[in-house]
């Protein structure tokens, strides 16, 4: 059956049944008094509220109950014990019985709330792109001479390796935190991992992949890395201690989650920095390590790793 299309709000209520019709035509009233910049509009078939463009509450009427929508697990939180009487599940959407007294003052607040959260949800994804313009030229260059950086250091490395036996590739699990810097430090959660494969006897290349996990956000960083161990194996073996540097670059997504949508940027990305690998068995090591990259960051982390070959 195809879906009824309304002109307008009025369109919508004249076609609702007669015990709802007042019902709807108060419950228009109030949202109109507490939202007096608010445009009113159909969307999907029922009637909405918009300010600059963007719905910030529908309503509609049912069988036996009127609905507000959508409710956001803040606004049910923040009224928790003025909609204890109604159905509030959750699943973004409130429902009042029609047969019920219309709660006004309720209705008149949560309609005020949801515009505080559209207001913040503009500018929050407003400002989330102005950051991410930003970083995006700000480390353009930066990134191209990475590039180049690595690949001369690459090619150079293997047309001159010595005619010696290579270590065996090498898995990383990695577990640590990222301090950015913004209003103030925020730290966030990371896990990774990474394979390292020996084009010299110190020095190896491979990828590397962390999950940063942010309050309504999350980052993934994929990079490709050169390690550079410090000191030699000793008879071919790793050596107790093994300090090294790290560089590298690729690519840094974010995820940021909105009461309505998502935002999502991708950039490109580099970490550099260095740690120690502390042998605990014949393939066996852990470590730590401290680096800096782009989105600006300061990265700690532990890791464990395993050896595939000799």
């Amino acid at each position: 059956m195809a879906k009824t299309t309304f002109g307008t709000i009025d369109d919508y209520i004249a076609v609702q049944p007669e015990k709802a019709q007042p019902v709807l035509r108060r419950l228009r009233a109030i949202l109109r008094k507490a939202l007096p910049n608010a445009e009113e509009a159909i969307s999907y078939s029922i009637p909405a509220l918009k300010i600059d463009k963007r719905v910030v509450l529908f309503f509609a009427a049912w069988k036996e109950h009127y609905s507000l929508y959508p409710s956001s697990r803040r606004l049910e939180a923040a009224f928790k014990k003025e909609l204890a009487p109604y159905d509030a599940n959750g699943k973004g959407t409130i429902r009042f019985p029609l047969a019920a007294p219309i709660p006004a003052t309720l209705i008149a607040d949560i309609a005020k709330f949801r515009a505080r959260e559209a207001a913040a949800h503009v500018a929050k994804r407003a400002a989330a792109r102005e950051k991410a313009s930003v970083r995006r030229k700000a480390k353009s260059s930066v990134g191209t001479l990475l590039r180049v950086v690595i690949v001369g250091v690459l090619i150079g490395c293997a047309t001159s390796a010595p005619a010696q036996e290579r270590p065996g590739p090498a898995v990383e699990f990695a577990v640590g935190q990222l301090a950015f810097p913004d209003e103030t430090v925020v730290t966030e959660g990371m896990v990774g991992g990474a394979a390292r494969f020996y084009l010299m006897p110190r020095l190896s290349v491979g990828p590397e992949v962390a999950f940063i996990q942010g309050d309504e956000h999350s980052h993934l960083m994929l990079t490709g890395n050169l390690t550079f161990d410090l000191m030699d194996r000793v008879n071919g073996s790793p050596r107790v201690l093994t300090p090294f540097v790290v560089a590298g670059g690729g690519l840094f997504r974010t995820e940021q989650s909105f009461p309505f949508d998502n935002f999502s940027s991708s950039e490109g990305a580099f970490t550099g920095g260095g740690g120690v690998r502390v042998k605990v068995g014949d393939r066996v090591y852990a470590g730590a390590e401290v680096r800096v990259g782009w989105e600006t960051h300061i990265r700690y982390n532990g890791m464990l790793g395993v050896h595939l070959g000799r």
